[in-house]
């Protein structure tokens, strides 16, 4: 690769050879502006003396001194020793004096050296007269490089628009030649992603498009930015809205000439919502301003006979409205809105966003606006001035009104001041009616609808429920969404007396607990009298509006279907166009499994009126998480010339997602810490025989830290600026510092990167194959060793916790290997701590004593919390089964669930897998069991009748062949064994494979109540087993309930600090692992 640098590209050719007295030059990293200063001092040295400035520092400085070694006529100067980048005027005394007489060349200049105003090129080309005008008598020439990366740029403005004396300007290099076409590629294409996303927190599902008729565009309203009224911002969301009030003025002079009123839609950010309120009333007091919480009260304007009004909305307020209103969008950069296709979708030409000017020119919009024909641009001037007393009157005012304003909301009151209502209906949705009856007739048990904004999904079912209306049926109307649209959806149907709008599900189960409340409500209150009855004919018919799609969604629509078959009910879905696990979602995937289901009914409405190639722009480019370079590199477009391709680009993913038994918190979450950094560098280094590697950290702690706990020469990015390596390893650098690190990687590039807001990133580069996955091991030392790992996880918390296989199976090992910490005879844990015991018993609903024996009487309850043992896939099935040979459940709803507790090495038909996983939903008690209960190669009959004689348990196995089914019952009388019903039995389901039968254990769900069977549906008693005589029925739920992470987590958790040596759990630091939001379903 080294050779092929010393071939000049023609620009850098003619930059070397020219003869101007100055130049100006920059580029992005990896365009050869260090290279053009080498040759060009060289060329000059032949004849003159010549100064070389590093303006960085550090290690380039080494690197001219060595490159011009012997070169008597080059003279070297290191930054750092002058302190010349921090004062203005120091460096042009500096350059006059030592300068003098001398060619002059400096590398790596910020073009904001010594620059104190506001970021403009004119502002710019002012500040570099000099070197133009009075250091040309002093000095032979001026070659000045420009670096494209720094912590003082502020903002976007074109380079070449910099023209100090109004004549010299700067020539910027535009190939990348110094890296492999793999890493000058991914250079590149860091950069292009840090300009080109939209930031929402939940993406857009993608659904196959169909061409629309329409292709329509919002318009562009375009303001200037912060940065061109001042370099620091002191109040952001005071600026934003005194711009952005501009706009809207802007916007109602515009709409003002019109003769119709007009009610226009404001769409803010929740932070400035009131700040914006207050600044556009002061700026334009004539004009009625209204927000959401407001909208019954007084105008917020001394206005008389204006034409427009404006309501202000955040995003959550008004999502999914698609009225005939106009709607303008104040999108600042760096906002995260919830979806932003949704919020900019066009039904019509009524949809405005406002801009900063830099995102149009350099920015979001900059390619969009130049690939999309149609855009209607407009800018907005703002008198540059005054801006700053009127910021800080505007600053003061919103200051004031804040402190005073008693509440957010304030007292409704009729609006009639406004003289038209401001949530007038304003669609049409009749069109189509005849159709949507058919479909009324032809719907199953279940209508889904997916669609993209706009595509009509709201007008269909307003159709459908007005079909419904009209023949006599009953409509039961959960709305999910935003206030707004619920408002509206509320007023369009409140006056209909067969439509009753109910309360707001979160869930599936939500949905049909509402139902069936409604259900029973009505049949309680003896609501519907006769006459009513006689006027409505069909089933109820339920309509869940703007609903969010999931994968526990997907898991729970079979027991939805079985539910609803008992109800007699139609359920109409229409879904979000956005998810948080829209990233993992295929729309399609679902659309073609549901379709296979004949209680399911499937309509896609594919297409939708906004330009569609705007709609895909959006969807590649939607992210949760922004990368923050576009305000620390100046705008320096450039393009890859290399002709090698040299290594692939190494992303380093050392996470499998569990480390000896325990879930990590999230994707390479572990290797955000010191030692495992240390351990992965050090293993790269170990593997590399060939040049020096260069690792690059930018976290000052990080750094330090690798420097002292290991051999690694590690270094700040800083400290190898304008230096270049054949290999460079990347270490958690910062947004600042990325591109820099990038780019001075000549062939070797590994990037090890454990951000959490860089995960978006990398996984849009390795998508893009910009990057290359390398799978490393979590390091030997930690993932060998528990107290180790334990003592690694105290300190960074990124354990999520035990997991209950490989987890549980490995403390159980480790524990009957030590005497005396699992009783054989009871299967108690004797090494907890008296303060684990205390927190066990917190609960007054569900106490876990110390004093009951687990084999006894413990019994898990499957609880759907993260992490438990999965449910079988084909539940619904086997559910039926077990109702059909007479298990019962309290609660018909809520059925038992069979759990998939198969293992790689499961053993007589996972026998014991099942029954320790009946105990604690974990493998914990699997090794104590097989030393208890011996062979697993004999009889699967024997070894459930051994179990049951040991844990004096009942133990029920239904079969799907029915031979095969069996009850044990111990084989000797005990405590209580004259009781009508025995409490505690074991429950197992046994599917019939090709060599044997594997069993599953079916545990009671959190809301099934008690499951049981009775004595005379009791499958036979194997051999000799006791029954009493006066049993009537066996109970399938512990005596003690045992829940995953209320009880099986933390025991774990401690067990495991207990064999490995440490002190004991601290509940207060892990109290979050234990309980969370699942827990209060069982406190209700």
């Amino acid at each position: 690769m080294k050779p092929l640098l010393l071939l000049l590209t023609p620009q850098q050719r003619d930059l070397v050879n020219r003869s101007s007295p100055v130049i100006l030059l920059s580029g992005a990293s990896g365009t050869g502006k260090t290279i053009v200063l080498k040759r060009r001092a060289i060329e000059l040295a032949e004849k003159d003396e010549v100064l070389v400035i590093n303006i960085a520092g550090g290690l380039l400085t080494e690197e001219f001194r060595r490159d011009f070694e012997g070169k008597k006529k080059i003279h070297v100067v290191n930054e750092k020793g002058e302190d010349l980048e921090a004062d203005i005027d120091k460096l042009k005394k500096f350059l006059e004096v030592k300068g003098e007489g001398k060619h002059v060349l400096m590398d790596e200049v910020p073009i904001t050296l010594g620059f104190h105003g506001v970021l403009s090129p004119e502002a710019l080309s002012e500040h570099w007269e000099w070197i133009v005008g009075s250091l040309k008598t002093h000095v032979l020439s001026v070659t000045l490089a420009f670096r494209p990366n720094d912590q003082s740029y502020s903002r976007d403005f074109n380079l070449q628009d910099v023209k100090p004396a109004g004549s010299c300007g700067i020539v910027v290099l535009n190939s990348v030649k110094r890296n492999t076409r793999y890493v000058s590629e991914l250079f590149l294409a860091v950069g292009s992603f840090a300009r080109r996303v939209f930031l929402s927190s939940q993406p857009s599902l993608k659904l196959d498009l169909e061409a629309s008729k329409t292709q329509s565009l919002p318009r562009l309203f375009t303001i200037p930015s912060c940065q061109a009224f001042h370099r620091e911002c002191k109040d952001v969301i005071a600026c934003r809205s005194l711009r952005a009030s501009h706009a809207l003025q802007a916007i109602h002079e515009e709409m003002s000439k019109s003769s119709t009123e007009k009610l226009v839609y404001v769409v803010v950010e929740e932070r400035m919502r009131m700040a914006l309120v207050d600044i556009l009333t002061l700026l334009c007091p004539s004009i009625p301003v209204l927000y959401y919480d407001s909208i019954k009260d007084e105008p917020l304007g001394e206005f008389k006979d204006s034409k427009v009004s404006f309501l202000v909305f955040t995003e959550m307020e008004v999502q999914g409205c698609h009225q005939e209103n106009v709607t303008v969008v104040l999108d600042f950069p760096q906002i995260q809105w919830i979806n932003y296709f949704r919020l900019i979708a066009v039904s019509g030409d009524n949809k405005i966003i406002v801009i900063e000017e830099e995102e149009l020119s350099t920015g979001r919009f900059s390619r969009l606006v130049n690939d999309i024909p149609g855009w209607k641009l407009q800018k907005v001037k703002i008198d540059e001035s005054d801006f700053s007393r009127r910021l800080a009157i505007a600053s003061e005012r919103h200051n004031e009104k804040k402190a005073k304003r008693n509440s957010w909301r304030v007292e409704a009151r009729d609006p009639s001041w406004l003289g038209r209502d401001p949530l007038a209906i304003t669609d049409n949705f009749h069109s189509g009616q005849e159709e949507d009856e058919e479909e009324i007739d032809s719907a199953r048990m279940i209508t889904v609808i997916f669609g993209y904004p706009a595509s009509g999904k709201s007008r269909k079912v307003n159709r459908l429920i007005r079909g419904v209306i009209d023949r006599r049926g009953r409509v039961l109307l959960l709305h999910c969404g935003s206030k707004l649209s619920s408002a509206l959806c509320r007023k369009r149907w409140e006056a209909e007396g067969n439509v009753e709008i109910g309360a707001k599900p979160k869930t599936l189960e939500g949905i049909l607990d509402e139902i069936d409340f409604k259900i029973r409500q009505n049949d309680e209150d003896g609501s519907t009298n006769e006459n009513e009855q006689e006027n409505i004919l069909d089933p109820l018919v339920v309509v869940v509006e703007d609903f969010m799609l999931s994968r526990e969604l997907e898991k729970d629509m079979k027991v939805a279907i079985e539910r609803l078959k008992t109800m007699n009910v139609k359920v109409i879905i229409t879904f979000k166009p956005h998810s948080v696990e829209a990233q993992d979602t295929s729309v399609e995937r679902i659309i073609k499994e549901w379709q296979q289901n004949q209680d399911l009914t499937v309509i896609a409405l594919r297409s939708q009126p906004t330009n569609t190639q705007l709609l895909k722009h959006i969807q590649r480019n939607e992210t949760p998480t922004a990368l923050n370079l576009e305000s620390r590199s100046l705008c320096t477009s450039a393009t890859s010339i290399s002709i090698v391709f040299g290594h692939p680009v190494q992303y380093l993913n050392h996470c499998s997602g569990h480390h000896r038994g325990y879930a990590c918190k999230g994707r390479n979450s572990c290797g955000n810490n010191v030692p495992v950094l240390s351990s992965l560098s050090q293993f790269i280094l170990s593997g590399e025989t060939g040049d020096k590697p260069y690792v690059l950290v930018s976290d000052e702690a990080l750094l330090a830290a690798l420097q002292k706990s290991s051999s690694i020469s590690a270094m700040h990015p800083r400290d190898f600026r304008g230096c270049e390596a054949s290999f460079v390893i990347s270490v958690n650098v910062g947004d600042d510092w990325l591109l820099e690190v990038i780019s001075r990687s000549r062939t070797h590039l590994i990037i090890i990167d454990s951000i959490p807001e860089h995960e978006d990133l990398w996984k849009t580069m390795l998508e893009e194959n910009r990057v290359r996955a390398w799978d490393v091991p979590f390091p030997k030392e930690f993932e060998d060793d528990s107290k180790t790992l334990l003592q690694l996880d105290d300190e960074w918390k990124f354990l999520f916790g035990p997991t209950w296989n490989e987890g549980g199976r490995r403390m159980g090992e480790e524990a009957v290997k030590i005497e005396g910490i699992l009783d054989e005879h009871k299967g108690c844990i004797s090494s907890l701590s008296p303060d684990m015991w205390r927190f066990l018993n917190e609960n007054d609903l569900f106490p876990l004593p110390k004093s009951r024996a687990p084999f006894a009487t413990w019994g898990f309850v499957a609880s759907d919390w993260k992490g438990e043992v999965p449910v079988t896939d084909d539940k619904t099935e086997i559910q039926e089964n077990l109702r059909l040979r007479g298990v019962e459940w309290e609660n018909a709803d809520y059925p038992p669930f069979p759990m998939e507790t198969k293992t790689k090495d499961s053993r007589a038909g996972g026998v014991l897998e099942s029954l320790s996983v009946y105990l604690t939903g974990s493998l914990l008690h699997l090794s104590l069991l097989r030393k208890i209960l011996g062979n697993e190669s004999g009889s699967i009959h024997s070894l459930l009748q051994s179990a049951s004689d040991h844990l004096w348990r009942p133990i029920v196995l239904i079969a799907e062949n029915l031979s095969s089914s069996r009850s044990f019952f111990p084989r000797r009388e005990g405590k209580g064994t004259t009781n009508e019903e025995w409490k505690g039995g074991v429950l197992f389901f046994a599917r019939d494979t090709v060599q044997s039968i594997q069993t599953l254990p079916v545990v009671p769900y959190q809301k099934s109540g008690n499951v049981w069977l009775t004595v005379e549906k009791l499958p036979p008693v194997h051999e000799d087993g006791w029954v009493p005589p006066s049993l009537k029925r066996v109970s399938f739920r512990g005596e003690v309930n045992v829940f995953y992470k209320l009880h099986t987590v933390p025991i774990m958790w401690a067990l495991d600090r207990h064999l490995a040596g440490l002190q004991p759990l601290n509940l207060g630091m892990r109290s979050s692992a234990f309980s969370s939001s699942p827990y209060t379903i069982f406190c209700h």
